[in-house]
């Protein structure tokens, strides 16, 4: 299970990462961040059953409407690698994986709590497109097995299948997603803040039979007003 195997990673993601930073000026309007973070799939679903927690690289830009709200525009990366044992004696792995990329559009509200120059904290939601790719890649498949494919279909995932003619196959599918976001702001100085946030996403894909591709996303980065 993925709590096992990777407790210590989510222990030193959130005790490291759970700062980035973010701008003060009320004059400004514009702000770009660049975070990490780690995303969980959601819990028992098709994508936790095979695939493990990921490393996330996430770009985002905000407009602030006013002291109280902002929209954001973000786009995340995410790499989740099988944690299935190689099932083929006759081939082996070289990769599968399941790629996720949302572009997202969010209204964050800053709850006016706290001194302006200490702990702000937010909450928000929004929408956005997950773009998604499974890929699944062997090196080479025996002689003997010239005419032999290779076919797995796990649970409600498109099935792959590899050849000695065709030693790749992959998939891809969007996915139209909601996600519900946390989170808070600690001034350091002009232009700066130290930003914590956690983000719980749906994404189910309908080509492949609602497959949510969601799930929690914990990120910290730096964040710079202009």
């Amino acid at each position: 299970m993925w709590y096992q195997k990777n407790s210590l990673l989510v222990f030193l993601t959130l005790l490291v990462m759970t700062l980035s930073v973010e701008a003060k000026d009320s004059h400004s309007k514009f702000a770009i961040n660049g975070k990490m973070g780690y995303f969980l799939p959601q819990g028992d679903s098709e994508v936790d059953k095979i695939y493990s927690g990921s490393q996330v690289f996430s770009l985002s830009g905000m407009y602030n409407l006013s002291s109280a709200f902002s929209l954001v525009l973000g786009l995340d990366y995410q790499k989740l690698d099988s944690i299935e044992e190689d099932k083929w004696e006759v081939a082996k792995v070289e990769e599968d994986y399941l790629r996720i990329m949302p572009l997202t559009f969010s209204i964050i509200y800053k709850i006016p709590i706290g001194n302006p120059k200490g702990f702000l904290p937010y909450i928000g939601g929004g929408t956005g497109v997950y773009y998604t790719k499974l890929k699944y890649t062997v090196s080479e498949i025996p002689n003997q097995y010239l005419t032999w494919t290779v076919t797995t279909k796990r649970g409600e995932f498109p099935v792959l299948k590899v050849s000695k003619l065709n030693l790749s196959d992959s998939h891809s599918a969007k996915a139209i997603g909601f996600q519900l976001i946390g989170g808070f702001n600690y001034y350091l100085f002009s232009h700066l803040f130290l930003t914590g946030e956690i983000k719980y996403a749906y994404a189910p894909i309908s080509k492949w039979n609602d497959i949510d591709v969601g799930g929690v996303t914990v990120l910290g980065g730096i964040n710079y007003l202009f």
